[in-house]
């Protein structure tokens, strides 16, 4: 038996939305919808680990500017993201702690489109790989880990071994070939506000 995968849309159904829950803090979020990777656990898992390097390097401390966006309350410490790639979708999900939703979409968008300009250097590269490839090994040092990953493993269709295999043949000319299909105007933003 094979799934069969429905084509999805390039669009986005809503480009924003906002909501009242029961929550202390507003937050916001911006998802930048990205074409499906098919079939090929090898394609979709390079695909990710690739746009996760680049998007660690521009939206965390390994960016020089980071503490300056922090400074100057562009973000705020709880900024984070989040890369989903399956077999009929994918996007890139950032979210804050924030009311001002516009100014996070746009502050996202143009530093998405900088990391399309721009890339990763190699050396990034490499310190990205010795981390993910260290952290994956020291899950041998607890069995409970060995079997999270073993269960992670055959989830992703792929061993740990293959997939630090895989994680090392990435360079930056792999994360520049995944960060053109970034189309940034394919994006939807949600704003959570405290119920009145």
């Amino acid at each position: 038996m094979k799934r069969f995968i429905l084509p999805e849309e390039r669009g986005v159904y809503r480009t924003f939305q906002e909501y009242q829950m029961d929550i202390e803090q507003p937050k916001c979020s911006v998802t930048i919808k990205l074409p499906a990777s098919g079939t090929s656990a090898f394609r979709r898992i390079r695909s990710e680990w690739a746009l996760r390097f680049s998007l660690e390097r521009q939206f965390t401390a390994m960016n020089p500017v980071y503490q300056s966006w922090l400074d100057q309350q562009v973000i705020t410490p709880y900024f984070g993201y989040e890369v989903e790639y399956s077999d009929d979708y994918a996007f890139i999900y950032f979210e804050d702690v924030s009311d001002q939703s516009e100014r996070l979409r746009d502050f996202v968008l143009e530093q998405t489109e900088l990391l399309k300009q721009n890339g990763i250097r190699e050396e990034e590269t490499v310190q990205m790989k010795r981390r993910v490839i260290g952290a994956s090994l020291r899950s041998f040092d607890h069995p409970m880990d060995m079997a999270s990953a073993w269960g992670r493993g055959i989830l992703r269709e792929m061993n740990q071994f293959d997939e630090c295999e895989l994680i090392e043949s990435i360079d930056p000319d792999v994360c520049m070939d995944v960060l053109k299909m970034i189309d940034t105007s394919v994006n939807s933003c949600v704003k959570l506000a405290p119920q009145e």
